[in-house]
C-alpha cells in the first residue's frame, strides 16, 4: 500500500514540475546573455596608423629646424636654458631624425597622405583661433563682461591694458580669417558635422537606456513567471506527500 502511494506520490511530482518549468528560462536568458557579451567591434586600424606616421615625422622636421636654427640655440643658451652638451646632444639628436626623415620622405605615398592630415589639422586649428578671436573680440563691445574677465583674473591696471589691446587686435585677426571664404566655409561644415555627431551620440545614448530597461523588465517579467509557476508546482507536491499517509 505505501509502494503504491509512494508511487502515485512521485507522479504527481513529476506532472508538477513538469508543469512549473516547461523551459529553462534563467538557462535561455543566461545563454542570451552570453551571446550578447561576447560580441565585438572590428574596426580598422590603417588611418591610425598613417596619423602617427604624419606625426612622427612632423615631429622629426620640427626637431631637424630647430637644431639648424642657430640665432634661437644661442638666444635659449643666453637665458642659461641650454649649456654645450644639451646643444651637443641636441645636435646628434638632430642628425639621427634627419637621416630617419630622408627614409620617411623617400615613400611619395606616405608624403602626399601627410600633406593632406597636416593640412586638416591647420584648418581646424585656424577654425579653433577664429572661435576664440571671436570671443576676445566680442568684449570691446560688453565692457560688463570685460569688466568681470578683469577681476576674475585679478589683473592690475597695465595687464588690463594689454587684454583691452588684444582684444582690439583681435577683430583685425578674425577679419583677416574671415576673409578666407575656403576657410570659413570649412569651418562651418566642421561645426555642422561635429553637432550632428553630438546629436547622434545623445540619440545613440538614449536608445541604450531603453534597451538596458525593456531587458531588465522581461527578466523581471520572467523571474515573475518562474516564481509563479514554483508556487502552483507546490500545490501537486503537497497533495503527493499527504497521499504517503493514507
Amino acid at each position: 500500500m505505501h509502494s503504491f502511494n509512494f508511487i502515485v506520490a512521485l507522479f504527481f511530482a513529476l506532472i508538477g514540475f513538469s508543469a512549473a518549468f516547461p523551459q529553462f528560462h534563467f538557462l535561455e536568458a543566461r545563454e542570451k546573455g552570453e551571446k550578447n557579451g561576447t560580441s565585438k567591434a572590428k574596426n580598422g586600424t590603417s588611418g591610425n596608423s598613417i596619423n602617427k606616421e604624419c606625426k612622427q615625422m612632423a615631429k622629426l622636421t620640427a626637431l631637424t629646424a630647430f637644431a639648424n636654427n642657430q640665432t634661437k640655440i644661442d638666444a635659449l643658451t643666453a637665458k642659461g636654458k641650454l649649456d654645450d652638451s644639451k646643444v651637443a646632444a641636441l645636435k646628434s639628436q638632430a642628425a639621427e631624425a634627419s637621416t630617419k626623415l630622408q627614409a620617411m620622405t623617400a615613400n611619395t605615398t606616405l608624403v602626399s597622405e601627410c600633406a593632406v592630415v597636416f593640412a586638416h589639422k591647420k584648418t581646424v586649428g585656424q577654425c579653433k583661433q577664429m572661435k576664440s578671436l571671436a570671443k576676445l573680440a566680442s568684449l570691446a563691445s560688453n565692457q560688463t563682461a570685460m569688466d568681470a574677465m578683469i577681476a576674475a583674473k585679478k589683473l592690475n591696471d597695465t595687464q588690463a591694458v594689454m587684454l583691452q589691446d588684444k582684444v582690439k587686435s583681435a577683430q583685425t585677426k578674425l577679419d583677416d580669417l574671415k576673409a578666407n571664404t575656403t576657410l570659413t566655409d570649412i569651418c562651418s561644415k566642421e561645426a555642422s558635422q561635429k553637432g550632428a555627431s553630438d546629436s547622434a551620440s545623445g540619440t545613440e545614448s538614449t536608445g541604450t537606456t531603453n534597451a538596458g530597461a525593456a531587458a531588465a523588465s522581461q527578466s523581471s517579467s520572467a523571474m515573475s513567471a518562474n516564481i509563479e509557476s514554483v508556487s502552483f508546482a507546490l500545490i501537486p507536491v503537497l497533495v503527493a506527500t499527504a497521499s504517503l499517509f493514507l
